[in-house]
């Protein structure tokens, strides 16, 4: 089985897993209960108060802006991780392409000093594959 993932490993090489994970078993005498418990845990805005960053930051936006407007779940781990639920649909994201970029201009640099490429030819390839990284990268965000 595969375990539930936030984002795109497989496009953006970034893997970001949950930090618990919550099931009912098909056995339990109580499952009635036990989602109950996962829903208050997981919705109440008391349990998500009273819980706190204890065991990770919250894995729904309204527990994340919850914590947020308290002042406990701020700055670069409350931006990334909202920007990341956000696109989590988004076959392509922002964070490939720093990588991406990087990767075609060691491709055309190495390329160029082996004289494998001229410096045009080089510098052509790079415009046009950053081209269509940020074709892409505009066409996934509805830009």
């Amino acid at each position: 089985m595969a375990y539930p993932v936030l984002g795109r490993p497989e496009f953006d090489g970034i893997y970001v897993r949950p930090a618990q994970y919550w099931s009912i078993a098909n056995a339990s005498k109580n499952q009635v209960l036990a989602a109950k418990l996962l829903n208050f845990i997981i919705n109440d805005a008391a349990a998500i108060t009273a819980l706190e960053l204890y065991r990770s930051a919250h894995p729904t936006e309204k527990g994340q802006k919850i914590l947020a407007d308290l002042g406990i779940l701020q700055g670069p781990a409350y931006v990334s991780t909202s920007y990341l639920m956000q696109t989590a649909a988004s076959p392509y994201s922002a964070f490939i392409l720093i990588p991406e970029v990087l990767e075609i201009l060691r491709n055309e640099y190495s390329r160029f000093i082996t004289g494998g490429a001229t410096a045009e030819a080089a510098g052509k390839t790079i415009y046009n594959e950053w081209q269509r990284v940020l074709t892409n990268l505009r066409r996934s965000s509805g830009l």
